[in-house]
């Protein structure tokens, strides 16, 4: 298992859903899930990245626990809800200063003072995510260079690419090259 998209129909990812799947690297929660159970994705070593929609309300006891490799929460919920402090964490709290929380506009001091968000040592309002003008060249990049699978292009993902190759060969839907 490697990916996981979950569907718009599912409202709550159960308790140890994804249990050591140390292989799943990208998983896709969509704006319908509301509650995220105890251990929901517990030593998924493989996961780099994840972002947590804004419906939802409420996250369970170790449900990122020993992901080890997680480098990137993308937290878009506008008003944090106390979680505990084990939601993120392994190797006694490490997790807290590896891992950026990237939180929405404005909400980078209410994160700062909610219990089990406020563990972060780095706390970015805002996103790493490229807006792209050209919805081909978008599209294309996506396709070749979205990583954690987010349906975003973070600058950091795109720092990683060392060569574009035939990426954008004849293609003539591409208008502007002014997002790269």
């Amino acid at each position: 298992l490697i990916t996981v998209t979950i569907p718009n129909s599912v409202t709550s990812i159960g308790d140890a859903a994804f249990d050591s799947c140390s292989g799943l690297i990208t998983v896709t929660i969509p704006n319908s899930v509301t509650s995220i159970g105890d251990a929901a994705f517990y030593y998924c070593r493989g996961l780099v990245s994840i972002t947590i929609p804004n419906s939802v309300k409420n996250i369970g006891e170790k449900t990122f626990y020993g992901c080890t490799n997680l480098t990137e929460v993308h937290s878009q919920i506008e008003q944090p809800f106390a979680i505990n402090d084990n939601v993120f964490q392994f190797n006694n709290g490490l997790q807290f200063t590896t891992a950026t929380l990237y939180v929405p506009v404005g909400t980078k001091t209410k994160y700062l003072t909610t219990e089990g968000w406020k563990n972060f040592t780095n706390i970015v309002e805002g996103n790493d995510d490229i807006n792209f003008a050209d919805a081909e060249v978008r599209r294309i990049c996506l396709e070749k260079w979205d990583l954690n699978g987010n349906g975003e292009l973070s600058k950091a993902e795109a720092a990683k690419v060392k060569y574009l190759n035939q990426a954008f060969m004849n293609n003539d839907k591409i208008t502007s090259f002014n997002d790269l």
